[in-house]
């Protein structure tokens, strides 16, 4: 009875020898993983963090949290630290829990208006906000974040309209389909969860039944509004056609990448 009962605790501890050996080794190959690669701390919401914030105090909150990423990872240069310098900027809007925190996410004290249901998004001046309703797909799978700069692309038929939904589209037959950049380089201010809209849609409308994609880290429905700003009158007619008469897709810029806008496009001047 004795020696049974040795026996089972040796097992038991070799048994939690053994898993421990695992978790330390999976953690080994991690750490050899990104050490592998140039890496930086950056800062990170633990928490939602609401807009006008500041990066202070979101700290004291301990709202902020520090992660190792690749270089490779980051299309805009990232906070890595609260200093001197950015402790008293804002968050310009809402950031959702997950989210890496970048430069160009904090704006001065001041810049945000208090209007009656909490700060305004902030606008930078002389640029023009539109915001585009748009599928977690053409959203470059929900990874584009306020700070972002991207390319937007846009997907329309010659004479005719294609019809499509957040998981299906479908191209009139015998139609000459294009597919163009009608806007460069744009910075992303502001991306909240799209409300439901109905079950069907055409051109420039969205679909609220299709399934969750849980690539994004802020909406479950599969559909958002991103609003961009626009730094010409050009710029944003033709985003506004594009989100209304088109099917557009989103481009993530990283660092160095370069684009230009294609030629003329549904009549709109280019900028």
């Amino acid at each position: 009875m004795r020696t049974r009962f040795l026996t089972i605790t040796l097992a038991a501890v070799l048994a939690i020898l053994g898993v421990v050996a695992v978790l330390a080794y999976v953690r080994q190959a991690n750490e050899r993983a990104v050490n592998g690669l140039k890496a930086q701390t950056v800062m990170m919401a633990a928490h939602a963090i609401p807009a006008g914030t500041s990066l202070s105090a979101a700290h004291i909150a301990h709202s902020p949290s520090t992660e190792k990423v690749p270089d490779s990872s980051l299309a805009t240069p990232a906070v890595q630290s609260v200093t001197a310098a950015n402790a008293h900027l804002v968050m310009r809007g809402n950031v959702p829990k997950g989210w890496v925190l970048l430069q160009n996410m904090l704006a001065k004290p001041g810049t945000l208006t208090a209007g009656s249901y909490g700060p305004v998004l902030p606008v930078p001046k002389g640029d023009i906000g539109v915001t585009m309703e748009m599928c977690l797909a053409g959203d470059v799978a929900g990874y584009v974040q306020p700070g972002s700069y991207i390319a937007v692309f846009d997907t329309y038929a010659i004479g005719a309209t294609i019809t499509y939904t957040c998981t299906s589209h479908q191209a009139p037959p015998k139609a000459l389909v294009l597919s163009k950049v009608v806007v460069a380089r744009v910075e992303v201010l502001a991306v909240k969860p799209a409300s439901p809209v109905g079950t069907s849609a055409t051109a420039g409308q969205l679909a609220s039944a299709d399934p969750p994609n849980p690539a994004s880290p802020v909406v479950a429905s599969g559909e958002v509004l991103v609003t961009l700003a626009a730094t010409s009158q050009a710029q944003a007619e033709n985003l506004v056609l594009a989100t209304t008469a088109g099917y557009p897709t989103y481009g993530l810029l990283a660092d160095g990448a370069v684009t230009k806008a294609d030629g003329p496009y549904h009549g709109a001047l280019q900028p």
